[in-house]
């Protein structure tokens, strides 16, 4: 979730009651009454969540329990920069600043769609996040592709343990995003 002065804060929530959500979170980066936002997918659509932190103790030395109280859900829309076209082809994720993923490691994907702005990976490993940075490398028949990407959003993928990742390209060179537009014509697009 995100903070009310824009830190990333890491929440693991453990019960709910109606608007009211038990949780820790780590300890020195939590209030009361901090207020924290995140979008969240609610039947299958997504949504922009604010809760406010009712009461936050310790819970170890690291950890704080906290009650979240959610004081807002409203429908978030999500519109893509550029049409996808279905794709298949194995590629892989470098995390660079991930909230669960320590930096270097990699994480091998599936990309299902593409596009000039961006793509969705498949993927069976559920600490990816929203915001993460990676480094993607994909190799076409056109080229490799070796960029940072950016996670814009998630959703849940068709088998049990999968998540498709909605990515975006963060510093794509313009000779990379001559080798994606050449996928993309290559593909019909």
């Amino acid at each position: 979730m995100t903070s009310d002065s824009g830190e990333s804060v890491e929440i693991w929530t453990i019960s709910r009651t109606g608007g009211v959500v038990r949780a820790s979170a780590p300890r020195l980066t939590v209030r009361e009454g901090m207020q924290l936002t995140c979008r969240l997918p609610l039947n299958g659509r997504p949504h922009r969540i604010t809760a406010r932190i009712e009461s936050a103790e310790v819970q170890s030395q690291s950890r704080a329990a906290l009650l979240l109280r959610v004081v807002q859900a409203t429908p978030d829309a999500y519109h893509r920069q550029s049409h996808r076209l279905p794709v298949s082809v194995s590629a892989s994720l470098t995390a660079l600043m991930c909230g669960r993923v320590v930096s270097d490691e990699v994480l091998p994907i599936q990309i299902v769609d593409l596009s000039a702005g961006g793509f969705g990976a498949l993927i069976t490993d559920d600490r990816p996040r929203v915001d993460d940075l990676y480094r993607l490398i994909v190799r076409f028949f056109e080229g490799t592709v070796d960029c940072e990407v950016r996670v814009k959003v998630m959703r849940p993928g068709r088998r049990a343990g999968e998540q498709v990742l909605g990515c975006a390209y963060c510093d794509i060179s313009s000779g990379m995003a001559e080798i994606v537009r050449g996928v993309l014509a290559r593909l019909g697009g």
